[in-house]
């Protein structure tokens, strides 16, 4: 089944099974509980092992666990929809509270191989149509490789003729705010596009509809100031990636109060009303340490 296929046959059955769920009624979800600051979300990390083995059959299921956890909402990895049940995920879900990360696996932008960077341009584009359809506000993005031939500089300038053609294809939905297309700051592997913040400004430049996912831990990775990140960049984050960081280990098992870098300046910088604060982590025990300290940083 193509990707494309794929992300409809799952938009079908849960559009043919379940009424959506009104605007009004999504707000009233988290105003009830809270009238202004961050938003803090987790991603399915915690979640996937029971997901895998049944335990987790729909996203109905999926979201209580969310709530019952204390967070506001979830990140979904488009990828789990090629997991068995992956499809079940967005079966009975609230998608007011939820946001879209794309399929990065084997996803390049910036190939320089046409058959791969149009897989990748039809791919985000279906991506994004299903966002808006679904009404999800953000969707967030890897912009994908250097390749062994080629200069950064050139991997870039595929990656921003590509995202010319996604862009251009969803111009109304992209230019009214009602889907935010994220690009994510990446992380210290030398090929992975989009490392620094000057790299960043390229793609950004060339795009003003798009914004910026803020990955604390990545930039801590490469070794950046997130405070100089943000006096470039900070204006165009809608949001934000939050894990800590201890060199050797995935920031993913990096809970923030764990963190060699204190990440609690960056993130009382960041700290606005509506900014979506998603929790990167495998276990639910450290999202949910994590989640502690950013309560404690939203209500001070």
């Amino acid at each position: 089944m193509t990707y494309v296929a794929l992300l409809w046959a799952a938009e079908q059955t849960s559009h043919g099974m379940f009424p959506r769920v009104s605007a009004g009624h999504r707000a009233d979800r988290i105003t009830a509980k809270r009238e202004i600051g961050m938003y803090i979300y987790t991603t399915l990390g915690p979640f996937t092992d029971d997901i895998r083995q049944g335990a987790i059959s729909s996203g109905r299921e999926l979201q209580q666990r969310v709530y019952e956890a204390g967070f506001d909402g979830i990140e979904l990895s488009l990828g789990m929809l090629y997991e068995p049940t992956g499809q079940n995920l967005l079966e009975s879900i609230d998608f007011g509270n939820v946001t879209f990360h794309s399929d990065h696996n084997e996803f390049s932008l910036g190939s320089q191989n046409p058959y791969r960077r149009r897989a990748a341009v039809e791919q985000l584009g279906d991506e994004v149509a299903v966002c808006i359809d679904k009404r999800v506000p953000v969707l967030t993005f890897h912009p994908g490789y250097q390749g062994k031939r080629v200069s950064r500089h050139q991997a870039h300038a595929s990656a921003i003729a590509a995202l010319g053609e996604v862009i251009a294809a969803h111009t109304v939905a992209l230019e009214s705010g009602n889907v935010t297309l994220s690009i994510e700051n990446m992380g210290a592997s030398e090929d992975k596009l989009c490392r620094t913040p000057e790299e960043l400004e390229q793609v950004l430049a060339a795009h003003p509809a798009l914004s910026v996912t803020f990955d604390i831990a990545h930039c801590a990775y490469n070794q950046l100031d997130t405070g100089e990140f943000l006096d470039k960049l900070g204006e165009r984050v809608r949001h934000v990636h939050v894990s800590g960081y201890r060199p050797g280990l995935p920031h993913k098992k990096v809970a923030l109060y764990e963190s060699e870098v204190d990440m609690r300046p960056i993130i009382q910088r960041l700290n606005r009303d509506g900014m979506i604060f998603c929790i990167e982590s495998s276990a639910l025990e450290v999202a949910c340490r994590s989640k502690a300290v950013l309560e404690s940083l939203r209500d001070s």
